[in-house]
């Protein structure tokens, strides 16, 4: 049974979203997956089917050993990673994806295959990514034991033409999580 929105979740059915895929991609530690499940919490919580594919939760499954992968094993990851979109995309799902990225050629192979995908750039400052890194990359890249980090020593290419810019430095995540709601749902 679907449920009411209430007035905080911000949607009026039909959900504008429904069936699209949000694809936040940026720096290690920029907020991604933060920001993926409050966006998750919010559709939920209004009655919308959502399918959050992550990178910090599929990365293990796929290469269990390697926290910094080489570019061929990010390729196959995001081959994989469009194939599992796509399908999503077929059952009119909302899907979103919390990965770096830092190619934007994996991110145009999905928008070329899905009608409806909703690119955001998620951008936070240098020190502050620093200050965050929860799983210790940067820490590791200083010490000598991570290598291939997007945005240090290995490119970061930003979206040509992100659908949404969001700057998480310092921002409260359910602000950011309600501002990025309401662009999306006027992108949407």
């Amino acid at each position: 049974m679907r449920r009411t929105p209430t007035e905080e979740s911000d949607l009026h059915f039909p959900c504008p979203l429904r069936g699209a895929t949000v694809w936040l991609t940026g720096a290690p530690a920029s907020g991604k997956t933060t920001l993926a499940r409050g966006l998750r919490d919010r559709l939920r919580a209004a009655g919308e089917p959502v399918l959050w594919l992550d990178s910090d939760d599929l990365w293990p499954r796929v290469a269990p050993t390697d926290r910094a992968p080489a570019p061929d094993a990010r390729a196959r990851f995001y081959d994989l990673l469009t194939h599992l979109v796509t399908r999503s995309a077929e059952g009119s799902v909302t899907t979103i994806i919390s990965a770096t990225s830092a190619r934007r050629a994996d991110r145009d192979a999905v928008r070329a295959r899905v009608p409806r995908f909703l690119e955001v750039l998620v951008v936070c400052d240098p020190h502050e990514l620093r200050r965050r890194d929860p799983k210790g990359l940067y820490a590791g890249f200083d010490a000598g034991t991570v290598r291939n980090l997007p945005g240090v020593d290995v490119p970061f290419e930003d979206p040509a033409d992100p659908a949404v810019v969001v700057d998480t430095t310092g921002r409260d995540a359910e602000a950011v999580v309600a501002e990025l709601l309401a662009h999306l749902i006027d992108r949407g």
